[in-house]
């Protein structure tokens, strides 16, 4: 997801994201028309331009190797890699033999595409809800340099996503707390806990173990992502 936001290509994650909830099946693959996918992601309605932009957005992917893409007929048929951008076939995310999971991940409701948040909410707050969803927690903190550095986005799209999803009412302010500081005049410093709103706090974990393993793929209405911290 860095790279994609990195680069300001919206289009490309909102295709991807779409890729992900509809390849549900064993081998992780669809195949539709290039204005069915256009129309989805709000671009182009004309046949001619919707293939050339949907073309383009393939390409994209293809490039970070978030999918693979072969011909069938006159659809591409598209497959879903494995989201860290290794290339490597995709898995479901499964349970170790202490019954937590090895790979963590967080579960997108259709309401994120039913309620046009798709297309209400922009890239930074894109990328900074789905690492919010990620952390699993009642409330969590969102500093601008740690999340930056963590999750390969800058400062200033941490700032500007976290604004957005306050103004629409995603996040909400938890609680505040005074911390110890040495970078203040006055040595003291202030922290901000925030929480989710439905339908974006449903993937919220108990205590510290990880998410339950009873699979990722028995959530009906919900699109499973793996959580994806660049090195």
């Amino acid at each position: 997801m860095a790279q994609l936001v990195a680069s300001r290509q919206e289009k490309a994650l909102d295709l991807l994201l779409l890729v992900y909830a509809v390849t549900v099946k064993e081998d992780f693959s669809t195949s539709h028309w290039s204005t069915t996918w256009a129309r989805a992601i709000n671009g182009s309605y004309d046949e001619r331009s919707a293939s050339a932009q949907i073309s383009r957005l393939w390409r994209q992917l293809e490039s970070h190797k978030l999918i693979t893409r072969s011909q069938s007929g006159r659809q591409a048929n598209v497959k879903k890699l494995r989201e860290d951008g290794t290339g490597k076939p995709y898995t479901r995310p499964l349970a170790e033999r202490d019954g937590r999971l090895g790979e963590v991940y967080f579960k997108l409701p259709y309401e994120y595409w039913d309620s046009n948040w798709h297309n209400r909410l922009t890239l930074p707050a894109k990328a900074v809800l789905f690492i919010a969803m990620s952390l699993r927690k009642p409330e969590f903190t969102l500093p601008d340099r740690w999340t930056s550095e963590w999750y390969g986005i800058s400062e200033a799209t941490v700032t500007r996503g976290r604004a957005k999803l306050e103004a629409e009412g995603i996040i909400a302010v938890s609680r505040e707390e005074t911390t110890s500081s040495l970078k203040e005049m006055h040595g003291f410093g202030r922290r901000v806990y925030y929480r989710l709103e439905d339908p974006f706090n449903r993937n919220i974990r108990n205590g510290l173990a990880q998410p339950s393993p009873m699979g990722p793929s028995s959530g009906k209405g919900k699109v499973v992502i793996r959580s994806i911290r660049p090195d």
